[in-house]
């Protein structure tokens, strides 16, 4: 009966600590692609900038 009990409480405490960490990498991988993303929006916006300057001269 221990044993089991043992087993069981192993396996669920594997189960979360496997969670946490797929959290963190979920987490980190959108922090990395929403920074990615607002660097690419500031990129945009430059460089349509730079197109209406050229256009209005």
């Amino acid at each position: 009966k221990l044993t089991v009990l043992t087993y069981i409480l192993h396996f669920v405490f594997l189960f979360v600590f496997n969670t946490t960490i797929n959290n963190a990498r979920i987490t980190l991988t959108i922090i990395q692609l929403t920074k990615l993303l607002e660097y690419n929006d500031d990129h945009l916006d430059n460089n349509l900038f730079s197109i209406k300057n050229l256009q209005s001269e």
